[in-house]
């Protein structure tokens, strides 16, 4: 197996300076627990994170502030067709770098945070497929750059 990690399946480089910036897992078949202190997501260079189609089992309360800290400048997060559960914790909003956010087909419940009015560089918004509740922020009207919302 290669060493050059930018060779592998699944791994982008930026071509300039050779630091990865993309990880696309998506299909991989990957199963497990994601930890907040994984070493895998302390790459500073990151921009892109793709899990979707995976068969991750984190309850929301998971994705503490540790993870957010760690996410909170990728451009594109999909974690969509995972396992996720419980309610989309309110921290979610630091990701104020994001532009594409998937959290569609989890097990997420209760309402959307109103701190998601934060996500001010957020274009697609995905929460399809979940099992939310109540009403749809106000403050999302905020959020000038959105042109994609799936709430189904």
């Amino acid at each position: 197996m290669s060493r050059d990690c930018c060779s592998w399946d699944g791994v982008i480089c930026d071509d300039m300076t050779g630091h990865v910036i993309e990880l696309d897992l998506g299909c991989s078949g990957l199963v497990g627990t994601i930890h907040s202190n994984s070493r895998h997501f302390q790459l500073s260079h990151f921009q892109r994170l793709d899990l979707s189609n995976s068969d991750f089992l984190v309850a929301t309360k998971g994705f503490d502030r540790e993870i957010v800290r760690i996410l909170y400048l990728y451009t594109v997060i999909d974690l969509s067709s995972n396992k996720f559960g419980g309610r989309i914790p309110s921290i979610m909003g630091d990701l104020i770098a994001v532009h594409i956010l998937n959290l569609s087909q989890n097990g997420l419940l209760g309402h959307i945070p109103p701190s998601f009015k934060d996500l001010s560089s957020a274009e697609s918004l995905d929460l399809s497929v979940n099992q939310l509740s109540g009403e749809i922020p106000q403050q999302l009207i905020s959020l000038t750059s959105l042109s994609f919302l799936n709430l189904s």
